[in-house]
Parts: C-alpha cells; sequence; structure tokens
C-alpha cells in the first residue's frame, strides 16, 4: 500500500457500485432501490478500468458502498478488481447478504478491509433499526469469519437518536468484536433521511453524549480500538465537538481522545466543506460529486467517468473547481437548530436539502440560505477527455 502521507491531489474515493439495497433503514441518506430493480450501474469492466485509473492518480483510499455491494452478482469479480491494485480498499456492508465465501475472497485477492454498518450492541436494538429479524445474528457471524480470518474489520455507526444513548456500550461492543476502529457517523441528510426528522439528535442530546463519552474515552481507553466522529461537512476541527467539551471544560481532551487540535476560529454557521477537495464520489451509473450526500443535487454533478477520464474531471470540472474556490461554508448549523440535526445546517449538501423542504412546505416564500454553490444549467459539464 502507498503512504497514507502522500500529498496527492485525489486523495480518497468512494465508488458506489450499486443503488440496491435489501433493507429500508429509515435513517439512510442513499435513495435506495429494490433489489430485484434493474438499475443503471457500471459493468464490472467498467469498474475495472475506473480503479485502474484511480491508481495512476495516485488515489490512496477507495471504498466500495451502496446500497449494499453483496447485492451484486458479480461482487467477487469487483473485489478481485479492488484488491488488485496499491491503494487502500474497503468495502462497506451490512452483513446480511454477505457469505462467508465472499470473506475468502476479500482473504485472497488483498481487500484492505470490510467496514460493517452496526445500529446497535444488541440484537434488539440492531434489528429493530434495521427492520429485519436475526441482522445482528448475521452480523456477528460474520466478525466471527473475518476474525478467524484474520481480516481486518472496521465498524460504522450511524448516531441516530437510538444509538445516541448507547455510544459507550458500543465501544465496548466494538472492542470485544476485534474491530480495529469505530467511527460514529453524524446523519446527513438524503434519501429516506429527509423524511425522518426524529431519527436526527438535537444539539443538547449529542452535547450531553458527547461529552459523557470523552470522558469515559479519556478515563477507561480501549487500547485497541481507535474511535473517530465523522460529520457531514468533514471540518477538520469541528465545532459541534469543540464547542461542548469547551463548555464542559474537557478542551484538552479534544486533542488527546480525539486527536483533534482546538481551533479557537471555530464557530457556528461557518464551517469549511471538504466535499470535492481532495475527495469525490462516484456514483453507481458513473456521475462524479464532490460527496455522497450531494447525490441527488442534479447541478452538483461534476461529470461521468463514462464520458470523460476522472483526471479531467476532478481537475477541470467547473462544479469542483467552485467547490474548492469556496470551501468555507456560511450555514445555519447552529445550537438552537430544532427541526433537523444541526450539523447539517453546516453542510453544503444539508442547506440545499433544507432549503428545497423549505420551499415545499412554504410554496410561493422565498428561502435563502448562505452557502457558495455553483450554478450551473446542465446536469453534467463536458471536459476534454
Amino acid at each position: 500500500m502507498k503512504s497514507l502521507n502522500a500529498q496527492l491531489g485525489l486523495f480518497d474515493v468512494d465508488l458506489n457500485v450499486t443503488a440496491r439495497c435489501n433493507l429500508r433503514c429509515d435513517f439512510c441518506s442513499v435513495p435506495v432501490k429494490t433489489v430485484t430493480e434493474r438499475c443503471d450501474e457500471l459493468s464490472l469492466d467498467e469498474i475495472r478500468d475506473v480503479l485502474a485509473q484511480l491508481d495512476r492518480l495516485g488515489t490512496q483510499v477507495v471504498r466500495v458502498v451502496g446500497g449494499e455491494p453483496f447485492v451484486r452478482r458479480d461482487i467477487e469479480g469487483i473485489l478481485q478488481a479492488l484488491g488488485g491494485h496499491g491503494f487502500f480498499s474497503s468495502v462497506l456492508t451490512n452483513a446480511t447478504v454477505l457469505k462467508a465465501r465472499h470473506l475468502d475472497v476479500v482473504r485472497e485477492c488483498g481487500v484492505d478491509a470490510i467496514s460493517f454498518s452496526v445500529d446497535g450492541h444488541t440484537a434488539e436494538l440492531h434489528d429493530a433499526s434495521r427492520g429485519m429479524p436475526r441482522a445482528f445474528e448475521r452480523l456477528t457471524a460474520m466478525v466471527e469469519k473475518c476474525n478467524s480470518l484474520d481480516i481486518r474489520h472496521r465498524m460504522m455507526t450511524a448516531v441516530t437518536s437510538a444509538t445516541l444513548p448507547h455510544l459507550k456500550a458500543l465501544c465496548q461492543f466494538a472492542s470485544q468484536q476485534g474491530f480495529e476502529s469505530l467511527s460514529f457517523i453524524l446523519l446527513g441528510m438524503g434519501g429516506a433521511a429527509n423524511s425522518a426528522p426524529t431519527r436526527f439528535p438535537t444539539y443538547v442530546e449529542w452535547s450531553a453524549a458527547i461529552v459523557d463519552l470523552t470522558r469515559f474515552l479519556a478515563t477507561d481507553p480501549l487500547p485497541a480500538l481507535s474511535v473517530s466522529l465523522l460529520f457531514p461537512h468533514e471540518d477538520p476541527t469541528p465545532v459541534e465537538l469543540q464547542e461542548p467539551l469547551e463548555r464542559a471544560g474537557l478542551l484538552e481532551q479534544m486533542q488527546s481522545v480525539w486527536r483533534i487540535a482546538p481551533d479557537s476560529n471555530a464557530r457556528w454557521g461557518r464551517s469549511m466543506c471538504l466535499a470535492g477537495r481532495r475527495s469525490i464520489a462516484i456514483m453507481p451509473n458513473g456521475d462524479v460529486f464532490g460527496c455522497d450526500l450531494m447525490r441527488e443535487l442534479p447541478d452538483m454533478c461534476a461529470g461521468n467517468v463514462r464520458r470523460q477520464s476522472i483526471e479531467s474531471i476532478f481537475k477541470r470540472s467547473p462544479v469542483l473547481l467552485a467547490l474548492r474556490d469556496s470551501p468555507e461554508v456560511q450555514g445555519c448549523g447552529s445550537p438552537s437548530a430544532k427541526d433537523w440535526s444541526f450539523s447539517c445546517g453546516q453542510c453544503r449538501a444539508g442547506l440545499r436539502h433544507m432549503q428545497a423542504q423549505a420551499r415545499q412546505a412554504r410554496p410561493g416564500v422565498s428561502v435563502s440560505v448562505h452557502a457558495p454553490l455553483p450554478r450551473l444549467t446542465r446536469r453534467t459539464i463536458d471536459l476534454p477527455p
């Protein structure tokens, strides 16, 4: 694997190989389709070409995501192609259709890690969130298989109103199950999440939980487990973390626990959006966006890998250039946000979704959000090859 410290342009990519999924999680930001639905998806040969281009560009991290990647009948071929390059590679799965033979292929072809979506440390919590009986049983069986094959595995947990009270227990579960890392993901808008406001914790609830978790990790560390937080905007110094810790007198633990240096300039309503700067998201049909959360915003499409090279899109797309020129988002995220996640108001895609919902709720009323966004009239930009 190449050095992850290399200072290259396109650092990481989310490769969405399908929008189909066998589950219907009501907090999911992906507009998923049924498993049997006909969808426009990149072929295996097209995926091989995309991966080869990313390798030539020096991309450091490629994550295969969905939907549920393992509903594709050619997933074993995708795994073989993914493991044949120098970048760090992983696949995100809900584990319900994952089979032992798939993990054998993962080990044989050199895919670096499997990431599991986990919504609870018990069957009751996880199965209720996934809407599928015995989902937890299937998950733990596949995790056990990873341990037996010595496959690196990571845990991804969405921070919902249901998981928020159990953050400490989820950390302990991850450690006991041999996960190398646990990422808590604050919800983004899009897909089913746009119709599930009660799944988004309030800032008051989040603040109490993150202070409690920080104290727990500071006094009872889990040495073999790396715990991190992922915010929709990916600001290097998230005010949603710094402000509650500072108020609780725990600012020094922002660095010691979360490995994030405090920033005196961190403030509400002015976050840094990293979309399109060193990362992109490729959709199942080949469309390219600055991040996954932009997929339902047609004017944010930067190009399509079927028509342009990834290098050309990344270096010359007016959409991505505009995102880089104006990385600061003057948003509406604040501690008083009530309807949606305080964090979505710090994110360009979240602001656009919130704007659309406000217009639907109040037809004819002008709604203004302050976020520097390119205004393009065509869905994609035709770039030279």
